[in-house]
């Protein structure tokens, strides 16, 4: 392993993280959801009746924070948490009517954040969605070791 490339590489995707989080902050400061609540409200639309536990695997977030994201969510009427019949001591969560009317311009703006791979060809992009779904599956054995 060659370590010093390997800190070049996590230091170019937390600039890239940071980046995002940045531009986040900014265009959505004055926006019903912020920035660090999409991913939650992706996950949730896309996976209907996911349970806050299973959200929290799909994010690699500790149950506490997720606990605490779907809390604020669900008071500003984005996200409902219900008790399936078979299984009383889970959650499942649902998005909102309320969150269904926004979630095209939700969409939207995540349209105008993925732009940012535009510089890339269809070949490259390719590439890289292959090497980070490796990095990541590393990432998500070393996270599961810490999880709680």
């Amino acid at each position: 392993m060659n370590y010093n490339l390997s800190k070049e590489i996590i230091a170019k995707i937390t600039s890239i993280y940071r980046a995002i989080t940045y531009i986040n902050k900014v265009r959505l400061q004055n926006e019903k959801y912020q920035g660090n609540q999409l991913p939650f409200i992706t996950r949730i639309h896309d996976n209907p009746g996911i349970s806050q536990e299973e959200l929290s695997v799909l994010l690699k977030i500790d149950r506490t924070t997720i606990s605490k994201a779907i809390k604020k969510l669900e008071d500003q009427g984005a996200v409902i948490r219900k008790k399936p019949r078979d299984d009383k001591r889970v959650w499942q969560l649902y998005v909102s009517d309320e969150l269904l009317n926004d979630y095209q311009d939700i969409i939207d703006y995540l349209r105008y954040l993925y732009s940012i791979t535009n510089c890339l060809t269809k070949e490259e992009m390719e590439v890289l969605y292959m090497l980070l779904n490796k990095v990541e599956k590393e990432a998500s054995i070393m996270w599961s070791r810490f999880s709680d």
